[in-house]
């Protein structure tokens, strides 16, 4: 259940492990020593992951640096989680920059369903107990920004770290 294309590149000290689904790296995907990858796993052509702990659930775009612990996500091409902190139960856009210890909550602390904010004004309950951010294309984020469970980040816009969670919604070209 590991797929490596022609051309990928695995470091030595790399775990794959699919014993609870497939892992798929597509060409060119290069995975640096102490990588972690649980499927199941997609890896996008050209994409890079440096140290990652990629836990189960993941579906990397083309040409993205990924680090630090991504679960059950979806970044789309282009986008760059290269150093440490958590991305759960999330959707990253594309030509996203998240920067340094970027976290986001993707888990109540009561345990109880998430609700998001799609247009700044009312709030949908999701139904489930994990949703963590969901990041518009070109965003951009300074070192040590968390966001909040089930935030939505519009496009284009710039988070800067405030040392608490920022607001669940963030509309587009905010800074």
């Amino acid at each position: 259940d590991v797929y490596i294309a022609p051309g990928a590149l695995l470091h030595p000290m790399v775990v794959i492990d699919a014993e609870h689904g497939p892992v798929f790296l597509d060409e060119g995907v290069q995975v640096h020593p102490f990588t972690r990858i649980e499927g199941p796993c997609y890896i996008g052509k050209k994409s890079i992951l440096l140290g990652a702990k990629c836990r189960e659930g993941n579906s990397i775009g083309p040409m993205c640096r990924i680090g630090g612990e991504v679960e059950e996500s979806i970044v789309q091409g282009y986008s760059n989680k290269y150093h440490d902190g958590f991305l759960g139960h999330a959707y990253v856009g594309e030509w996203v920059n998240l920067g340094a210890l970027t976290t986001n909550r993707d888990l109540k602390n009561d345990y109880t369903s998430v609700s998001v904010m799609l247009d700044g004004k009312k709030t949908v309950d999701t139904g489930s107990t994990k949703v963590g951010s969901l990041i518009g294309d070109h965003t951009k984020t300074s070192i040590g920004v968390f966001l909040n469970t089930g935030a939505y980040v519009g496009t284009m816009a710039v988070l800067m770290a405030t040392g608490k969670p920022l607001p669940k919604f963030i509309p587009s070209f905010a800074w």
